[in-house]
């Protein structure tokens, strides 16, 4: 019996360019399941922060310091892309309010950016009377 086609209905043009790369294989050993590169790139972000929260809290528990920063690491790499901003994936999220703040703020209606020249503004009042 042959299979009927799957048909998608896309509501806007931005689903169509948002494609999620994966890492299916590492060479010629193929992972169990494949791994989201935006997942790849949050762990490896977090990896230092994980490591240096997780220190005090191995001593405190005596459990080896790597093993607690690996596991708090994963973690906090699930919850931030469970983490949905705006319909956004997390560094793209990331990326676009670091070039909110970045970017200038002043804009003619042409779309050019004005730049605005600090000047000294003299106020003077004439009596009238």
């Amino acid at each position: 019996m042959p299979q009927a086609e799957e048909t998608r209905v896309f509501s806007s043009y931005r689903s169509l360019f948002n494609i999620k790369y994966k890492i299916y294989n590492l060479g010629d050993w193929t992972l169990p399941f494949p791994i989201p590169l935006d997942a790849l790139i949050v762990f490896a972000a977090l990896i230092i922060p994980a490591g240096i929260v997780g220190r005090p809290i191995a001593a405190l528990f005596g459990v080896p310091a790597l093993a607690l920063a690996l596991a708090l690491d994963v973690a906090l790499t699930y919850l931030c892309l469970q983490w949905d901003p705006q319909g956004k994936m997390l560094p793209v999220f990331l990326a676009e309010v670091l070039a909110f703040f970045v970017r200038p703020k002043k804009r003619s209606f042409g779309g050019g950016v004005l730049w605005l020249k600090r000047e000294k503004v003299r106020w003077e009042m004439v009596d009238i009377g």
